[in-house]
């Protein structure tokens, strides 16, 4: 029993550990009264949870630019940076414009509806990382960058941009001008000359993006030794150019040189950007034939003809 005009003393026993882990703010009051408890009051903590989102394209981790066709797959990660054990963690994320989810791609239980997707996560560690996923297609090639970010217990990542890229390729002629320097011709080739291919990713977004592209030598024809342009390798007849940067509304280019072999048929070639192959070059090969005659000439340079 209270009596009036005296001090008393209200004891607040905290159920459960030593110190109590809350995801968000959460107000814990008393009426203006001495307090003494019979145990210490336990420590409130608000989770410190480390949020970062990534996306990377056909499974690789170093490809960031995509084409339409193509996968892109979110892994939002979440580490428990306080030495308790977090509880009851949610996610939130949505399928980006542009795209539609690839079928059983979502991991952790996760659960898609009307687009969203939730995942709840029971417990993460003390200094754990938990991380969950899910991949997308992208569908719409008229989108130059596809923008996605996530939610957890209210706090957003960081929005992520996958540019799509758009890529070509050409075959030219390389020959020589009249002044002895290099030029480019759109034309027939002949045996001998020598072709030079140019693959291209243009990124018209905002982002900047990293894709590989890979060619191989066409058949009749032969690799000239040095024309692969930097960052590129060969093994077993493939050319490999590995990270390749695509800066925002940049055009970035990659090439190698052939020379046609013996042959009167096309020289055919295409390459490969991401997993997308370009459309097919075919190079036709003119067909020149020469006839070899002899001829008897005069001293005045006439031809003598045989009676």
């Amino acid at each position: 029993t209270n009596t009036p005009n005296s001090e008393y003393t209200q004891t607040t026993i905290i159920p459960g550990t030593e110190k109590i882990l809350v995801s968000e703010d959460t107000k814990i009051g008393w009426s203006p009264i001495m307090v003494n408890a019979e145990m210490p009051l336990a420590d409130i903590y608000k989770a410190n949870l480390k949020l970062s989102k990534i996306a990377f394209v056909n499974d690789d981790r170093n490809q960031t630019a995509d084409q339409k066709g193509e996968n892109i797959t979110y892994i939002i990660r979440v580490e428990n940076l306080t030495d308790i054990e977090a509880k009851n963690i949610y996610a939130y994320d949505t399928i980006p414009e542009g795209t539609t989810l690839v079928e059983n791609s979502i991991d952790n239980n996760g659960k898609n509806k009307d687009n969203k997707i939730e995942w709840k996560i029971e417990s993460i560690k003390p200094k754990e990382t938990i991380e969950v996923s899910f991949k997308v297609l992208v569908k719409d090639e008229k989108i130059d960058v596809i923008k996605n970010k996530a939610t957890i217990n209210g706090n957003t990542t960081e929005e992520v941009k996958t540019p799509i890229i758009k890529t070509n390729k050409v075959a030219k002629i390389v020959s020589k001008s009249s002044d002895g320097n290099e030029v480019l011709l759109d034309r027939d080739a002949k045996v001998g000359e020598k072709i030079r291919y140019i693959i291209s990713a243009k990124n018209d977004s905002e982002a900047d993006g990293q894709t590989v592209i890979t060619d191989s030598i066409p058949e009749n024809a032969e690799l000239v030794e040095g024309s692969i342009s930097e960052g590129g390798s060969i093994s077993d007849g493939k050319i490999t150019w590995s990270n390749v940067k695509v800066g925002a509304g940049k055009t970035t280019e990659v090439s190698f040189d052939v020379i046609v072999g013996n042959t009167n048929e096309s020289i055919k070639n295409k390459a490969i950007i991401g997993n997308t192959p370009t459309d097919e070059v075919d190079t036709k090969v003119a067909n020149i034939v020469t006839e070899k005659t002899s001829k008897r000439i005069s001293k005045d340079g006439k031809e003598i003809k045989d009676s």
